[in-house]
């Protein structure tokens, strides 16, 4: 098969982008999510300019274990997904190439020298070595490979396997496995070393184009362009498809490739959702433990697989609010709406139209129009995703009910009922939040009001005036008028002992909650951040953030120029 001057062209944008491969390449207690309701209101001035500079995108893409890194046009790097050992946050300044693996992401910089940030390696090959590198990669073991300038390879990291024992020789590429290593030799050929019980380091002989070490098995592209796989085949990941491929990529238990015609295509995999690429024409891809992400050749990225910690969740665009519980759901800054997340009832699937707020429950969402209507979806067995006609000001889902203040000031709450959780007294609001079994409000005078369950002390308000109130699963959080916190209600993992500091926003989860200081950082509480018991969130990303909002297990926050950040263990989620 002859190929047409732009596959030939694709072909080389594969290349290059695959060397920056790793390989080579439960609900919020009954929704718990933070409303916008929940903030002072927003100061008109702020607007979202670009997330990046005008003309910045990315343009090379590393799935790693549970995260995912992306190389801007400007050469800094972007990361987004699990950032428990501070994988997703790069250092500052340009890199060149990226590498994403477990827990743990590498770059080239400018001068040649290797940075990586994360998890430290174990192992008696310290590293990363001196001198000047061209191509490196990371996989899901404790192990790091790189090409020098004059194509040989250097590893650090454990060699208990001898996946550290590079051969002599010259290279063109090198793809780093679980415990074994592999690389393309400047005549074509393949070698591999390291672990071979499952005969991921024995390649069959022949020329070929590129190679990918997966977790225990890999993969190559021969000359004629077809597909050939080696090592474990449990869920037939070694199984390639018949056809031309430009490019391949190994993961733990799938592999995905791009052919010849730009489509992309998976094989193996436990999760139905793992092996199943989005349409559209690729340039290249690159999978990660069980999710991939790949660049399309109109340059958009996409991803796709299990996110268990937000890795297949693309940062991108401009937001003016968040709202999170097990699925997020988003305002853009073109007032539409974006959600992603949970969606076993169809809650991360938003309508059309122009929307001013949203606000995430449980298994349903919902959000005001410019108009003034409210529209719910999502789990409806309660009537939670039924709202009355009318016009409101302000709308927050909770756990199984919904709650909306109205033009004058009154509210009215729709849905499941079984602690008085919707029936709000007969009084005027200017702010209004629904959270697992209970719902609280600031009246005009300033003082917090709260109805239904009172089991934990999460109705008992306390006296004094508020400027912002936020109701959790089972405990409550406001502000008072002096911007100090305060937190009421079941207190198990310390949710209740607000930290000090002056406030503009709080947010209560499910078992955290987190807080916008008045020099725009986020301080977030609860006893197992501290010990790193249950559902941590981590650490939160740098500043100045103007809103955030905390769901199951993690926290999202809006910047001052409306990128949207998030942090924590995400509950399983899909684009």
């Amino acid at each position: 098969m002859r190929l047409s001057p732009g596959r030939i062209s694709l072909l080389l944008l594969a290349l290059a982008f695959f060397q920056s491969c790793r390989g080579g390449s439960s609900p919020p207690g009954r929704g718990t999510a933070v409303k916008a309701d929940a903030e002072p209101p927003p100061d008109p001035a702020l607007r979202t300019p670009a997330d990046t500079a005008p003309g910045v995108r990315i343009y090379q893409v590393s799935a790693g274990q549970a995260h995912t890194c992306g190389l801007l046009t400007d050469n800094t790097v972007i990361c987004w997904g699990s950032n428990k050992f501070g994988e997703s946050t790069p250092p500052a300044g340009h890199i060149g190439q990226i590498t994403a693996g477990d827990r743990l992401s590498c770059g080239l910089r400018d001068d040649g020298g290797i940075s990586c940030w994360g998890r430290k390696l174990d192992g008696d090959r310290p590293g990363p070595p001196q001198g000047g590198f061209v191509q490196l990669s990371t996989g899901r073991g404790n192990h790091v490979c790189a090409l020098r300038t004059n194509n040989e390879i250097a590893c650090w990291g454990d060699n208990s396997g001898g996946e550290c024992d590079a051969p002599a020789g010259r290279f063109l590429l090198v793809s780093v496995g679980r415990a074994h290593t592999c690389a393309l030799r400047m005549d074509g050929a393949v070698i591999c070393w390291g672990r071979n019980d499952k005969g991921q380091s024995s390649p069959p002989r022949g020329g070929y184009l590129m190679v990918s070490a997966g977790a225990q098995h890999s993969c190559a592209v021969r000359r004629d362009g077809s597909v050939a796989c080696w090592g474990a085949n449990d869920d037939g990941q070694a199984s390639p498809p018949a056809g031309q491929f430009m490019v391949v990529s190994a993961g733990d238990r799938h592999t995905c490739a791009v052919k010849r015609n730009g489509i992309a295509v998976c094989w193996g995999g436990k999760a139905e959702q793992e092996i199943k690429a989005p349409a559209g024409e690729f340039a290249t891809l690159c999978s990660g433990a069980a999710h991939a992400c790949g660049m399309r050749t109109d340059g958009s990225v996409a991803c796709w697989g299990n996110d268990n910690a937000g890795d297949t969740m693309l940062p991108g665009g401009r937001y003016l609010q968040v709202s999170a519980s097990q699925h997020v759901c988003g305002v853009r800054e073109d007032k539409s709406l974006r959600c992603w997340g949970e969606n076993d009832h169809g809650q991360a699937v938003p309508p059309k139209g122009v929307f001013a707020k949203v606000s995430t429950g449980d298994g349903h969402a919902c959000a005001l129009d410019s108009q003034g209507a409210v529209s719910c979806w999502g789990e409806n067995g309660d009537g939670q995703s039924t709202p009355p006609a009318g016009a409101f000001t302000a709308v927050t889902a909770g756990g199984a009910h919904s709650c909306g203040l109205r033009v004058d000031g009154s509210v009215v709450c729709w849905g499941a009922n079984s602690q008085g959780e919707s029936h709000p007294p007969a009084e005027t609001f200017t702010q209004v939040s629904a959270g697992g079994t209970h719902t609280c409000g600031i009246t005009t005078s300033g003082r917090v009001s709260c109805w239904g369950d009172r089991r934990l002390g999460q109705a008992r308000s306390p006296s004094g005036k508020f400027v912002a109130v936020s109701a959790g699963g089972t405990f409550t959080c406001g502000i008072r008028a002096g911007g100090t916190a305060v937190c009421w209600g079941g207190d198990r993992v310390g949710q209740a002992r607000a930290v000090t500091g002056r406030f503009s926003q709080v947010s209560a989860g499910e078992a955290h909650a987190c807080g916008i200081k008045a020099d725009g950082s986020v301080a977030c509480w609860a006893a197992n951040l501290a010990t790193g018991q249950g559902a941590d969130l981590g650490t939160a990303p740098v500043g100045p953030f103007k809103q955030v909002s905390v769901g199951s297990n993690f926290a999202c926050a809006i910047t001052q120029t409306g990128q949207q950040k998030c942090w924590g263990v995400l509950a399983r989620q899909s684009l």
